[in-house]
């Protein structure tokens, strides 16, 4: 994971790399943005709560609220990621 052997790979080498590997198939560039972005979109379509959905991806509260609520809420993104591992196996399978 080092792109001269000497200096970790630049914040872009994921996106590159998986730009090299879609090139074929018609699909516009893409960004690692596009992975958070898919994640909380069918996580929300799952039912998930946006607060949830938002705390596990490291979403800084707005407003009011950053004051306010300070919990982890280890639990409910655990089951919330054991069903996003569900979902990626259902598209696998």
């Amino acid at each position: 994971m080092f792109s001269n052997g000497k200096t970790h790979f630049s914040s872009n080498s994921v996106g590159v790399r998986i730009n090299n590997i879609i090139s074929d198939t018609g699909i516009a560039k893409f960004s690692c943005h596009d992975l958070r972005r898919t994640f909380s979109s069918k996580l929300a379509e799952l039912g998930y709560n946006l607060d949830l959905i938002d705390c596990t991806t490291n979403h800084v509260l707005q407003g009011v609220r950053k004051n306010y609520v300070h919990t982890i809420r280890l639990e409910e993104r655990y089951k919330m990621l054991c069903d996003w591992v569900n979902y990626l196996d259902g598209l696998v399978t």
